[in-house]
């Protein structure tokens, strides 16, 4: 990665952490806890579905009823 001029003229080193390999090394990470935690995360949110409809029936998620135009 070369050098940002700024404003001034000066040349800007960009720094260390944004280097091409640290990149992909954070996208790595990102990529890999995501997945780790929506494997954790799905079937957690399934149970709490689950319960849910055991609990008060259909739908899961609240819909409230919206009065339109003349109560349509």
């Amino acid at each position: 990665m070369g050098k940002v001029t700024c404003g001034s003229g000066r040349g800007y080193k960009k720094p260390a952490y944004e280097k091409l390999y640290n990149r992909r090394i954070k996208r790595c990470l990102d990529l890999g806890l995501s997945i780790i935690g929506l494997t954790i995360a799905i079937p957690l949110y399934l149970v709490i579905a689950v319960a849910i409809v055991a609990d008060t029936g259909f739908p899961v998620f609240y819909r409230p009823l919206r009065g339109g135009y003349r109560g349509k």
